[in-house]
């Protein structure tokens, strides 16, 4: 099976094309500082009705990289909502990132959306040392690999 990000198109880190007209694209920046860091912002809510589609894309972004990824954060600031579905897909998708050997991390949590996803045990499963409040927090934090 051909990954939908294989059949879309990229025009300055903007996924589109397999999402049709129902999903809001994928936007990924890869950071040229951090090359084993991709920081992704979905213009969308989390919700059941595109969590599989979610969760398809970013496992298929780590598998296709050229580049030996460590982190993948997650922008929240265009996610306004995350429903019990969204909130399972999150856990499910930070256990495959793990076993990718790739971490998941969040940046820019709304107060009620890292309230719900604690509630969720969401962030217990991303680990709260993978939370920050902004994408230059997450990136400060982000350790390279010793060679």
């Amino acid at each position: 099976m051909q990954s939908a990000l294989n059949k879309s198109e990229s025009k300055n880190g903007l996924l589109s094309g397999s999402a049709q007209e129902d999903y809001m694209p994928i936007h990924i920046d890869v950071d040229v500082a951090l090359p084993s860091v991709v920081i992704c912002r979905f213009k969308a809510p989390l919700y059941y009705g595109n969590a599989e589609f979610f969760m398809d894309e970013v496992l298929s972004i780590v598998r296709s990289s050229p580049l030996r990824l460590r982190w993948f954060v997650l922008r929240f600031d265009s996610i306004n909502a995350v429903d019990y579905i969204g909130a399972k897909m999150l856990t499910e998708l930070a256990d495959r990132l793990q076993k990718e050997q790739v971490a998941l991390v969040f940046a820019e949590l709304s107060t009620g959306l890292r309230r719900f996803l604690s509630d969720s045990d969401v962030l217990k499963a991303v680990g709260l040392d993978k939370v920050f409040a902004s994408v230059d927090a997450a990136r400060a934090a982000f350790k390279p690999a010793a060679r």
